[in-house]
């Protein structure tokens, strides 16, 4: 379901509670009744049931919200983040230099002696 179709399934089962509570008849039970007719558990169909009566009962407020921390919001204050990324580009973002003191040259060196040796001596098809 889109999240309008949610807000206003959840804003038509969740309205009548309103009236409920506007004759002073307790609610409880019928949020209750809400909840597992929403699938919602009863903590959050109250918070649902908030919502949507601290917003003049209009079902935009009941739109389901992205999950998780919002986007541009970091969790580190800006002079840590700067802090890591100066870090991590200054130390792991770095090409390995090549290290020569593992390089095994001595079959290389007997490659070019054999090449050397053989210079002038070599037969054209």
């Amino acid at each position: 379901m889109k999240s309008e179709a949610v807000a206003k399934h959840r804003a038509a089962i969740l309205r009548p509670l309103l009236e409920l509570e506007k004759k002073g008849d307790p609610i409880g039970r019928a949020i209750g009744d809400a909840a597992w007719e929403l699938g919602l558990s009863k903590s959050y169909t109250w918070k649902l049931y908030r919502r949507l009566k601290e917003n003049d009962a209009r079902s935009v407020a009941l739109q389901p919200g992205r999950r998780g921390p919002k986007p541009g919001k970091g969790r580190l204050a800006p002079d840590v983040e700067r802090i890591i990324s100066t870090t991590l580009s200054r130390y792991y973002l770095v090409r390995e230099r090549l290290d020569l003191s593992r390089f095994d040259a001595a079959p290389l060196i007997a490659f070019i002696a054999t090449k050397e040796m053989n210079y002038g001596n070599e037969t054209n098809g």
